[in-house]
């Protein structure tokens, strides 16, 4: 797999518009952060998806870049735009449909919420090691890393 973006990819990725999707998407966050304008979620097929909407303020490729990597993993299940309000006026924004993961949040966990501050510094530490492993699985299986 190439380790950058094509043409070819510019051509496949976000080009629907997919607003009609938030109809049915219940909201889960407002991000307006650097990479995520917002997150929301909707059951489809017994399963539920995530939609991510993504800033404006990202590079393209960068958006391409994760959707490529999640097709890899076949997580992903649609890309698109969407229309939303922004700071000043409607805009489409790039949107990433894909299968959401079971789990908790850590700061939501029960371990975490009852843990002392050293006890939270060495849950947070056994996190990040879990993360490590996961994230060099997948990429020594995949050939991807994003």
């Amino acid at each position: 797999m190439s380790k950058t973006v094509t043409s070819q990819d510019r051509r496949k990725y976000f080009l629907a518009d997919i607003s009609d999707r938030l109809s049915q998407a219940k909201k889960l966050a407002n991000a307006n952060g650097k990479y995520t304008k917002a997150i929301y979620t909707w059951p489809e097929d017994g399963a539920s998806v995530i939609m991510k909407v993504i800033s404006l303020k990202t590079s393209p490729d960068d958006v391409i870049g994760e959707a490529k990597a999640l097709s890899k993993i076949n997580d992903l299940k649609e890309t698109g735009l969407v229309k939303m309000r922004s700071i000043v006026n409607t805009r489409m924004f790039p949107a990433i449909v894909m299968s959401k993961k079971t789990g908790e949040s850590y700061f939501s966990s029960k371990a975490y919420k009852q843990a002392d501050k050293k006890a939270k510094e060495a849950l947070l530490q056994s996190v990040k090691e879990k993360v490590c492993e996961e994230v060099a699985r997948v990429a020594s299986t995949t050939g991807i890393l994003h």
